[in-house]
């Protein structure tokens, strides 16, 4: 979600998503059934005195709200732990693959192949790693995305037209795209010491291979996160207490408060 700093930006930025996305939807659609069952027994108490709601204790409310506001800053916790080392790691991987072609480049210097074949080593590389890119991106975005494809299939690529179409209708019915790619990467770098483009000391272009298998490491590690989802036990666990205290939160507010406070009350607890 991209956003800016500037004052406003709630507003001005997320207004129109926000409010129509299923995060906040879904939250408000439950504030509201929180509230009306607030309204709801309090209307009932008033009509039927039979009905009244007995004083409860607030000891085993408070308790029972502690471990559910628990539950739920724990798993928060755990989400904004995953992001920041998803994006490190995204970062890492970037600059891992950037590096190994610069050396890539720099090492055409050396060379004493024809400037043609230089130069479609050269293209033929960027338009790989782009793509490699691209394809890597996509994966990590996983499969619950409800859009008909990845947001990475949509970056700009560096002239991926210029790739042979046989390959790239291959690719299409691939499984693992990313692994697919790096491959093609790699047997074009083993290709151009076959062919004399890449000349340079074999201790220098190991570096360049563990460069890039370095970012496909990471590629692998940051899977985890499109892939691994958070322990079954907790997280039925944890939806089970959320269920329970949208039903027990209306009752206690309305058995201590007037039923305006305690219908406001009740859908910023539940909310």
């Amino acid at each position: 979600i991209k956003y800016t700093t500037k004052t406003g930006f709630l507003l001005k930025n997320t207004s129109t998503w926000f409010f129509a996305s299923r995060t906040f939807r879904f939250p408000f659609v439950v504030g509201l059934i929180a509230s009306t069952i607030c309204v709801a027994l309090g209307l009932a108490a008033e009509r039927w005195p039979e009905f009244s709601i007995p004083s409860l204790n607030t000891t085993a409310y408070s308790s029972f709200t502690f471990l559910v506001g628990f539950l739920v800053i724990f798993r928060t916790s755990q989400s904004y732990l995953r992001f920041w080392e998803g994006a490190t790691k995204v970062h890492a991987l970037m600059g891992d693959w950037f590096c190994a072609v610069s050396t890539l480049f720099a090492y055409c210097r050396h060379s004493n192949a024809e400037y043609s074949k230089i130069l479609e080593f050269q293209q033929t590389l960027i338009r790989l790693v782009s793509l490699l890119n691209a394809m890597a991106l996509a994966e990590l975005e996983g499969d619950d995305i409800p859009v008909p494809e990845p947001s990475a299939l949509r970056f700009q690529l560096v002239d991926v037209t210029g790739l042979d179409e046989t390959i790239l209708r291959k690719l299409h019915t691939s499984k693992n795209r990313p692994e697919v790619v790096f491959q093609w990467v790699q047997l074009l770098i083993v290709e151009a010491i076959n062919t004399g483009v890449m000349n340079i000391a074999p201790p220098l272009l190991t570096r360049v291979f563990q460069q890039l298998a370095l970012g496909m490491t990471r590629y692998h590690e940051m899977l985890k996160f499109a892939t691994v989802p958070m322990p079954f036990p907790y997280v039925v666990t944890a939806e089970l207490l959320i269920v329970m205290h949208l039903i027990v939160t209306p009752v206690f507010l309305t058995a201590w408060l007037p039923i305006p406070y305690a219908a406001i009350l009740s859908f910023a607890l539940v909310f």
